[in-house]
């Protein structure tokens, strides 16, 4: 089988699996985002980690996100199961474009594998003047509309006011710039899962459930504020941290950025996004 490239808002991965069957569930998942592109880094996933190699293993132990660490180094970071040091998943050669992962075994394509490939994704994005996104949102005429904020913000709320025609994303998402301007690039990870669309963004809106609508607008340092208390982004990373903040000015002072206090209930969407 031949190697699959994924593109996430301008990263290419290439995905190299010795296991053609989990190389087609990864295919399927990421259908939508497959690539011919010039790849930006290699993501290896080698052979499974054996059951003899993890103490105490038991097929009702579940691995996901909340047990899987990434632990940053001098030239590579590595990949852990969290409390145990000792059992390494594989590690991540930022300078070398190379990301190696071990299967668990018995285990399909899992969250964890989700993890360290936006790890990654995130990672490469930033050094290309964009950013992941803790944020919804909706695409209508063309033009995106982004809604920031933390779980339980409002972000869902939000979305469930629109036409399903017109939700891009309901928890994270990408923003890069193109020709001088932000778009909207959606993710094939979170809890909804979204086609490959792009927009160029109109609105980013920082969500305070209130009573009554309004909208307020914001100053650039409240709005970089904002960015950087809703972007993924390794502050371990000197690079990165500087580039993530040049970013975040840039695409505060670039965006229209206003404080969205709504209430949980109302038809006031189409005259929000119209206004």
């Amino acid at each position: 089988m031949k190697p699959l490239k994924i593109e996430i808002a301008g990263v290419c991965a290439k995905i190299l699996c010795p296991d053609q069957e989990f190389a087609l569930g990864i295919n399927q998942r990421y259908r939508d985002f497959l690539a011919a592109t010039e790849e930006d880094f290699v993501f290896y996933l080698d052979s499974e980690v054996h059951s003899t190699q993890i103490r105490n293993w038991s097929e009702n132990l579940r691995y996901d996100e909340e047990k899987v660490s990434i632990i940053p180094g001098k030239s590579k970071n590595a990949i852990v199961l969290d409390g145990d040091q000792q059992i390494r998943l594989g590690s991540i050669d930022i300078n070398g474009a190379k990301v190696h992962l071990r299967r668990l075994p018995g285990h399909e394509i899992g969250s964890y594998f989700d993890l360290v490939f936006m790890y990654a994704i995130r990672h490469f994005l930033s050094h290309k003047g964009g950013l992941l996104l803790h944020a919804s949102a909706l695409v209508k005429d063309g033009k995106a509309f982004v809604f920031c904020g933390p779980d339980e913000s409002g972000k869902s709320t939000i979305s469930k006011m629109a036409p399903p025609s017109h939700i891009a994303a309901d928890d994270s998402l990408a923003a890069s710039k193109v020709n001088g301007s932000y778009c909207l690039y959606t993710v094939p990870w979170g809890r909804r899962r979204s086609k490959n669309i792009s927009a160029p963004i109109a609105k980013i809106f920082f969500l305070r459930k209130a009573r009554k609508l309004e909208v307020r607008g914001m100053a650039l340092i409240e709005a970089v504020k904002e960015f950087l208390a809703n972007t993924f982004f390794d502050t371990s990373d000197e690079q990165v941290y500087a580039k993530t903040l040049e970013t975040v000015h840039d695409l505060a002072e670039r965006v229209s950025c206003q404080e969205l206090y709504f209430p949980l209930q109302g038809d006031y969407l189409d005259t929000l996004l119209n206004s």
